[in-house]
């Protein structure tokens, strides 16, 4: 359904005007400032919306006069349905003002199909049918990113509020993890690793007990080494008293047989005693004198040497705590690219009002990029598709400042609305005779500036 004509009396700026929009797809309203372009699109949505549902002027009739009245024919668009009975071949709505005798401008609505019969509870059929609250298309582009964003989810109906929370809570989370396994790691990586100490702290008292036993050993040894040292004494004390012997052999020859006896007998001792001797001596060359120098240095560097052993050992414990932790931080890393993940899939199952549009956390992105880097061709088309989907039954859309929009935009939105089957209202203030060209309307001075004679306008309102 769309507008097929517009006419006003004694309504803001406007006196009276008679426009006939059918077969426009892009409705021009052209003339100065302040002659009663946007009196007439105001007008539009006073009667299509009521006080509820658009902007409602302060002052409703013109100076100076005490009633008034807007008349809006809608007519079927070749997208329509036959859902809602007569009304599907059309209806007409009418807004009646009066000023009361105190001052106040009370409106009535009469809302009438096609054989010209009234139709109940007109406001909440118009509701029913339609929203239009005095959405202006074009100025989507000009809206903040955050707006632009919350319009295009209500468009589109995603709602990525719940995983935007969540994907938040998350990234904090992640941030005090990852910031407690950095000071972690900075701890780790300044604790000292000492190479070639023990797993575990050395033992004072295994040390003290090793030195007595190495003491013991050295004490057994020199017991064997004096035994040697008897046995040699005593092989010199015989060698001498052998001598002796046979010196007292030649002196005393009486004495011969028994010194030779004795003799007899010191050598067999001689030669057990070398005997023992050279046992002893290989007994004791094999002996190993342990050092007490190392055992001593072990006690003087255990204190060095178990603070060295803590040291690895706290490193070792840190190490568990850091590898959880940065674990943690993994898992909150999956967790995250999850959420994205998930915002994706939701972005793509999504029904956009034009192919490459998405959204990100900061607002509409075009092609991956900034909605505001976009062409203006394509920002305009998009702000369009916008206002269509809004207004999906009455395929209207009403904007008050199309003095922006250059010739070659105005070319592609009529293109857009045509292939559509969309009707755009769009003002547009006259500067020379080529801007006149394009309007479908012209209003000066509150009136059509060049009237239709089909469409003159007699005092009742009523078409000749």
């Amino acid at each position: 359904m769309r507008v097929s004509r517009l006419r006003a009396h004694n309504v803001m700026r406007i006196e009276d005007i008679d426009c006939l929009l059918d077969g426009h797809y892009l409705c021009l309203f052209g003339g100065k400032n302040g002659h009663g372009k946007t009196s007439a699109l105001t007008a539009v949505g006073m009667a299509l919306c009521g006080r509820s549902g658009c902007d409602w002027p302060e002052v409703a009739l013109k100076d100076g006069e005490d009633e008034g009245w807007v008349k809006v024919d809608i007519e079927p668009s070749v997208s329509d349905d036959a859902t809602d009975g007569k009304l599907s071949d059309g209806f007409n709505v009418e807004l009646y003002l009066k000023r009361r005798r105190d001052g106040a401008v009370v409106e009535q609505i009469r809302v009438t199909d096609k054989d010209g019969e009234e139709l109940p509870s007109p406001r909440k059929l118009l509701q029913r049918l339609f929203e239009l609250r005095g959405f202006d298309p074009l100025a989507f582009e000009r809206m903040a990113p955050k707006e632009q964003k919350a319009l295009i989810e209500k468009v589109t109906g995603v709602d990525l509020s719940g995983l935007r929370e969540e994907y938040e809570r998350l990234y904090k989370q992640r941030a005090l993890v990852n910031r407690d396994a950095k000071n972690m790691r900075a701890r780790y990586e300044a604790m000292p690793k000492h190479p070639g100490v023990p797993e575990q702290p050395v033992s004072a008292n295994s040390l003290l007990e090793e030195l007595n036993r190495r003491q013991e050993v050295l004490k057994t040894n020199a017991s064997h080494r004096e035994v040697l040292h008897k046995y040699i004494n005593d092989c010199g004390a015989l060698r001498t008293t052998k001598t002796e012997t046979d010196q007292q052999i030649a002196a005393f020859e009486e004495q011969l047989a028994n010194a030779r006896k004795q003799r007899d007998f010191l050598e067999r001792e001689i030669d057990e005693t070398l005997a023992n001797a050279e046992n002893q001596k290989q007994f004791v060359d094999a002996l190993v004198d342990p050092s007490l120098d190392e055992v001593h240095q072990q006690i003087k560097d255990a204190d060095s040497i178990n603070a060295k052993v803590r040291d690895n050992l706290a490193k070792s414990a840190l190490f568990g705590d850091l590898h959880a932790i940065e674990t943690e931080a993994d898992k909150l890393n999956e967790t995250l690219e999850a959420n994205k993940k998930k915002q994706e899939d939701v972005l793509t199952s999504a029904t956009w009002p034009l192919p490459g549009l998405s959204l990100d956390s900061e607002g509409v992105l075009f092609n991956g990029l900034p909605f505001s880097q976009a062409s203006k061709s394509a920002r305009i088309a998009t702000s369009a598709k916008i206002g269509m989907a809004l207004n999906p039954r009455l395929r209207l859309m009403v904007c008050q400042d199309g003095n922006d929009l250059d010739n070659e935009s105005l070319d592609s939105l009529e293109k857009l609305l045509r292939d559509s089957d969309y009707q755009m209202i769009l003002e547009l203030v006259t500067r020379n005779d080529d801007d006149e060209k394009r309007c479908a309307v012209i209003i000066e001075n509150g009136k059509n500036k060049e009237k239709n004679p089909e469409s003159a306008i007699d005092t009742n309102g009523e078409k000749e």
